[in-house]
């Protein structure tokens, strides 16, 4: 019977923790509804911009991003987090003109954020609109995971069969 007990109550404990630290962890990173307005010019390429510290944003990795990736091909701006998934690797400009490299394990990305080398690892994007002349605005609250496989890619057989692809 003390046996149960302990027990019982080591149980409730534990799960009381568990609730408490939870609820302290989400009031640290609620949902964001930051737009960030970043100045642009109109020439393609790959621009870094710094974020301000004081925004309190997703974590996606093993942190909130700190700096956006901004993309742009000529017809359409991109943005994306400077983090990968799911180690949190820092991305930085690639060694080729107009190619964004993660340095932990050699992804590199072409500016619309399709892996063009290195082993697979997903980047988060972030939803673009013109906010006027010279201007984009980045919508932070949602990051969108997207995932990266190499070229030429392909799941064996065997494990196509058990995700049910075709």
């Amino acid at each position: 019977m003390r046996m149960w007990l302990r027990w019982t109550v080591g149980a409730v404990v534990a799960v009381f923790a568990g609730m408490v630290a939870f609820s302290v962890l989400a009031s640290k990173n609620p949902a964001t509804t930051e737009r960030l307005t970043v100045p642009v010019s109109d020439r393609p390429g790959i621009l870094f911009y710094r974020l301000p510290p004081d925004l309190d944003l997703p974590v996606t990795g093993w942190g909130p991003p700190t700096a956006l990736v901004l993309t742009y091909d000529g017809t359409s701006w991109r943005a994306f987090s400077n983090r990968t998934a799911p180690f949190g690797c820092m991305l930085r400009p690639g060694n080729e003109p107009n190619t964004i490299l993660e340095p932990c394990h050699g992804a590199t990305w072409d500016p619309t954020g399709r892996l063009i080398a290195g082993p697979p690892r997903g980047i988060y994007a972030y939803p673009v609109r013109s906010a006027g002349s010279g201007r984009q605005e980045v919508d932070l609250s949602q990051p969108r995971l997207v995932e990266a496989w190499p070229p030429g890619f392909a799941l064996p057989s065997r494990l196509m069969s058990l995700t049910g692809s075709p």
